[in-house]
């Protein structure tokens, strides 16, 4: 007995797992790219530190939100198979990648604020007020030290490590 062929995706689910991984590539290349600036930024010299909520710690926050929006489109059957297939990545998990690079996303933003005890309290509210520029955005006259620069990048490199070029 000849076995029936799998169900053909329709043309609107095959739309829906290219536009969900191109959304998915797009976002984790500019999370990429806005790190690795900030990292350039603060080993070349002193960076506010206010510097750290709207160029580190806004722009983790925002990828995982994203991503958590697509999580079930990009854990699913259909996706891992497309994506093993887009990427040319036969071992590509994504049903275990993302909420593990959710995590690590998570983990980073903790970490950045451990890091800088005199900007954050214990619980990771803001330790004092931040004025604001014209635009709103925070201004800090404080400059990060090199050891707090540098323990950013390292967290950094872990959330870069983790994102497929």
């Amino acid at each position: 007995m000849a076995r029936l062929p799998a169900r053909a995706q329709t043309l609107a689910e095959v739309r829906s797992l290219d536009e969900g991984f191109a959304r998915l590539t797009a976002l984790t290349g500019s999370l990429r790219n806005v790190l690795r600036i900030f990292k350039d930024q603060a080993a070349r010299g002193a960076l506010p530190q206010s510097h750290v909520l709207d160029r580190v710690l806004e722009p983790l926050a925002a990828s995982a939100a994203q991503i958590r929006q697509m999580q079930a489109l990009l854990t699913s059957v259909p996706m891992a198979a497309y994506a093993r297939t887009a990427s040319g990545d036969a071992t590509l998990d994504l049903a275990a990648d993302v909420p593990a690079f959710l995590a690590a996303l998570d983990a980073a933003q903790a970490d950045v604020k451990a890091a800088l005890p005199a900007l954050f309290d214990a619980s990771g509210a803001l330790a004092y007020r931040i004025v604001q520029d014209a635009d709103g955005r925070p201004v800090s006259k404080e400059t990060l030290t090199r050891a707090e620069a540098d323990a950013i990048a390292l967290i950094l490199d872990g959330v870069l490590a983790l994102i497929v070029e």
